[in-house]
């Protein structure tokens, strides 16, 4: 039964990072959904536990405040696109779950090999693809566009560069993990992908500065090593992303301006409610879409936080910074008590880059995104649940 579960668990957290088959995703969900049952793992792990308790809090006004727009409109597209959100967010139970039935250290080994697994398959695929394609080309791999694999790619490439950074492991793991890195950041790269590549830059840099400042005692070797591999980075994208089809400047850019001023005015004339979560591409397109726009076929404006006060007024607009502040509030709050913990630096890290890119991008809103952000959610509040058991014992 041990390696059932573990076998279930490598290969939902992989379907979860790779997003290239609905059909693993969903039999891999049912099969751990089954476990669960099985071991009424509800009776003897306490979701509610005080500790993680704001994250739930913080799911639950997000959720609720897409569901109460929706239902005072009347849509019914709209309505079933707000509780769309609720079961992209099941991963987050499930690996809290999960995560929590055998050792931990079995369970951190199976998670780590795993995400590091579909990075491998994810990038040599797209790796293949740039070697076919002209130089230059940006890189979209299994997915539909090169923005959405960057988006995937900022999620996991955070916990596998930490545990290669701060974990003292064997040879073997340590390769696997710096190949994994390695291909990943390459594959970032490729995508083209602008908000990708800052949000997951950026978002290390704070991580980085947000770790050194909670601990009590400062390592200067560690703060070299990590200096070097994020001017490493940044010199690297700044060299590389110049030689990408339309390097920093696409002949695009104006177009999210115009995506963002159409998103102001569908706010501007429903406040309150928004235009309905399902409808923001018929209004676009039948009211909204200004004469110099060029993309009529756009659902969404690139922007996150443009995308839901449009949809659903003050109401999810708010709710959705509300979703986001408390999260990042409550992963520092849990850094300052526990600054040598990866689940947490990683996790605070992948919040940070997906907001960054979501603000040119879809972030969130993207099916496989919400899935893969709420399933590291749940794997860094089980480790936590996990180390205050560990010392209340």
């Amino acid at each position: 039964m041990k390696y059932l579960v573990i076998g279930c668990i490598f290969t939902f957290v992989f379907a979860l990072s790779s997003a290239f088959s609905n059909a693993v995703f969903s039999i891999s969900t049912v099969l751990c959904c089954l476990m669960i049952i099985y071991w009424k793992l509800w009776d003897k792990i306490d979701i509610t536990e005080l500790n993680i308790r704001p994250v739930m809090i913080a799911y639950l006004i997000f959720w609720i405040s897409l569901i109460i727009p929706s239902v005072l409109l009347g849509d019914k597209y709209s309505i079933i696109k707000s509780f769309d959100y609720f079961y992209y967010s099941l991963p987050l139970i499930i690996l809290f779950y999960m995560k929590n039935i055998i050792n931990g250290n079995i369970m951190d080994e199976v998670i780590v090999y795993s995400m590091s697994s579909s990075v491998l398959f994810t990038c040599g695929y797209a790796l293949a693809c740039a070697v076919m394609l002209p130089f230059g080309t940006r890189i979209q791999g299994f997915y539909g566009n090169p923005n959405h694999f960057a988006t995937l790619l900022i999620l996991v490439l955070p916990f596998i560069a930490l545990f290669l950074l701060e974990k003292k492991s064997n040879n073997f793991k340590m390769a696997y993990l710096f190949v994994a890195l390695s291909l990943g950041i390459v594959g970032l790269v490729l995508t083209g992908s602008r908000g990708g590549i800052l949000g997951f830059i950026i978002g290390g840099c704070i991580v980085g500065v947000a770790k050194f400042c909670c601990l009590k005692t400062l390592n200067i070797e560690k703060i070299k090593k990590y200096i070097f591999v994020f001017v490493l980075l940044t010199v690297s994208f700044i060299v590389i992303f110049g030689n990408l089809n339309g390097g920093f400047k696409r002949h695009y850019d104006m177009e999210r301006v115009y995506l963002l001023q159409s998103s102001y005015a569908m706010w501007n004339d429903n406040k309150i409610l928004g235009v309905g979560l399902a409808n923001w591409h018929n209004e676009y397109i039948g009211e909204y879409i200004l004469p110099k726009a060029v993309e009529p076929s756009l659902d969404m404006p690139h922007n996150t936080i443009a995308f839901f006060f449009s949809t659903t007024g003050i109401i999810g607009g708010i709710g959705f910074l509300l979703f986001n502040c408390i999260l990042l509030i409550f992963l520092y709050k849990q850094m300052k008590i526990r600054p040598k913990n990866i689940y947490i630096q990683a996790m605070l890290w992948s919040l940070i880059a997906i907001n960054i890119h979501g603000l040119v991008d879809v972030g969130i809103t993207m099916k496989s995104a919400m899935r893969l952000f709420s399933g590291l959610i749940g794997i860094t509040l089980a480790n936590i649940y996990e180390t205050i058991q560990n010392r209340e014992r």
